[in-house]
């Protein structure tokens, strides 16, 4: 009799291998490795060429067969090593519950089924259904096969449809709508909106600000000339900007000369009553 020695701890460790190497990035696994020992009843290990046949059960004695798959394999001191899926491919589905694997050594059947626990359920976790909280480290982001977040961090899944209608909580003086009577007047070139009494409305007119066009000598200054109706262009005449006075002195106009001079600052207030002392109670008369 053929007895198996399944080597649990390395079963564990060589598919959790074989799911971070083997596996395409985006691709369900579609393979499993497993490793065993094949002894005979005495201890006595098997050697050389043995056709081994895997099946997957949903339970542990009887339940449906999930899967299967023959291969003939070289024994060296009881040990094999093999990739399951090879023939028969591997649906991740399949790991959605409780499975048991059982072994076959031509048309033995050993016994009892071994539970596949842990690591191979993480076959079912490659196409995840949902994922709660935590953090997500992916080199990109792909939704119903489309490229949203690049390898760089970027946003490219395209802009969203939005509406205002979508809106919610919007204040009561903007739902009338704009009232922005500019907002659609068209004018022609060089045009400014100009309010219009006579029409009750803006209209486009012609910009007639004249000292945009005004250009004057070095020194000169727009003033307006009540004999033409226009802006010209004169000498700034400021004689009191290179006034000097002396200490104290302040512009004084000498209507005599005719223009401005410096003069004494005199306390022209003749208020009387700023010097006036009174008792107390007492009132000016």
């Amino acid at each position: 009799m053929v007895r198996c020695l399944i080597n649990v701890l390395s079963v564990v460790v060589v598919v959790t291998l074989s799911l971070a190497l083997a596996v395409p990035a985006l691709a369900a696994p579609t393979k499993l490795s497993q490793q065993g020992r094949l002894v005979d009843d005495n201890g006595v290990p098997l050697e050389g060429a043995h056709q081994l046949t895997f099946r997957l059960y949903d339970d542990s004695s009887d339940g449906a067969l999930l899967w299967t798959e023959s291969r003939n394999l070289d024994l060296t001191d009881g040990f094999y090593s093999t990739v399951l899926g090879d023939q028969s491919p591997l649906d991740d589905q399949l790991f959605g519950g409780s499975v048991w694997m059982e072994l076959s050594v031509g048309d033995m059947v050993l016994s009892p089924r071994h539970q596949v626990v842990s690591v191979p359920t993480a076959l079912r976790a490659a196409v995840a259904e949902h994922v709660d909280g935590g953090v997500v480290d992916a080199a990109e982001v792909w939704v119903g096969g489309q490229l949203v977040i690049d390898d760089s961090g970027a946003w490219v899944g395209g802009s969203g449809a939005n509406s205002w209608d979508d809106l919610s909580d919007v204040p009561v003086d903007l739902q009338d709508g704009d009232s922005d009577t500019l907002g659609n007047l068209s004018c022609f070139d060089g045009g400014v909106p100009s309010w219009s009494a006579a029409a009750g409305q803006w209209l486009c007119s012609v910009d007639a600000d004249s000292l945009g066009n005004m250009s004057c000598a070095d020194g000169q200054v727009a003033k307006f000339s009540a004999a033409t109706g226009s802006w010209v262009c004169n000498p700034d005449t400021d004689t009191l900007g290179a006034m000097f006075c002396f200490d104290g002195g302040i512009p004084s106009w000498n209507a005599s000369l005719n223009q401005w001079t410096c003069a004494a600052d005199q306390d022209t207030d003749s208020d009387t009553l700023a010097t006036l002392n009174c008792a107390n109670g007492g009132v000016p008369v």
